[in-house]
């Protein structure tokens, strides 16, 4: 079973410095963000084997302004492009992250997405080259448009240990906390944390950071393979 956890003003417990992990990191400034809460709009789900590109269809009508994230996991070179039907721009919050045998996780997003009604919107996952694609594409609403990403973290685990993101400091009241999880071995659960997709080895789960401090993404028991966690803050419209 895997755990997302995470406490505010506090980092006790919350990463494992053995020196098999790999950290990666992207930093924001300290401010607040007082707008209304981040909410959950809708998420979308694609695999595919031996393939250069994937293709996810969302489902619901795609709201104007809001942001799309997503997180992709593949396991052979790299990725080439993320775009949508609509020509909404896409961005790099972290990643990728690779494991010792190629397994790669890597985290986008887009801000302030035009409007499109349902089942009309399509985002594109492409691969360099031939390669196990997977990816999981969300929408939220009331994340800030002009500059949505606080911070980032990932870790890689390498045969073993406790899956770990590491700590991520989120800076303003409020956040969304996007958390990622890709795993040679079955995944099990995300107490605290709102699971938005899970396919045997690969979920992803979200939580609404009350206050600003530092959280975490944390398995609650060790993995015997390699693994990836990131960990991705959010800030709220204002």
């Amino acid at each position: 079973m895997v755990a997302l956890l995470g406490c505010a003003a506090c980092g006790r417990g919350f990463f494992n410095p053995d020196p098999q992990f790999q950290d990666a990191a992207v930093a924001g400034s300290d401010t607040t963000s007082q707008g209304p809460p981040i909410q959950f709009a809708q998420a979308a789900f694609a695999n595919g084997s031996a393939t250069q590109e994937i293709f996810v269809f969302l489902p619901l009508a795609q709201h104007a302004g809001a942001t799309l994230v997503v997180a992709a996991t593949w396991d052979a070179s790299s990725i080439s492009g993320v775009s949508d039907q609509l020509g909404d721009s896409f961005q790099a919050a972290i990643g990728p992250l690779i494991t010792s045998n190629g397994h790669q996780l890597e985290i986008f997003y887009a801000s302030n997405v035009l409007a499109s009604a349902s089942g009309q919107n399509v985002v594109v996952i492409a691969c360099s080259g031939l390669a196990n694609m997977a990816a999981t594409v969300v929408e939220y609403t009331n994340v800030d448009r002009v500059q949505p990403l606080d911070a980032a973290v990932g870790k890689i685990g390498a045969n073993g240990g406790v899956p770990s993101s590491g700590i991520l400091h989120a800076s303003y009241d409020g956040e969304l906390l996007v958390g990622a999880v890709t795993s040679e071995s079955t995944l099990g659960s995300l107490p605290g944390y709102s699971l938005r997709q899970q396919a045997n080895t690969f979920l992803f789960a979200d939580l609404q950071a009350p206050t600003s401090g530092d959280y975490a993404a944390i398995a609650d028991e060790p993995s015997s393979s390699n693994w990836i966690v990131t960990l991705v803050g959010l800030r709220r419209a204002n």
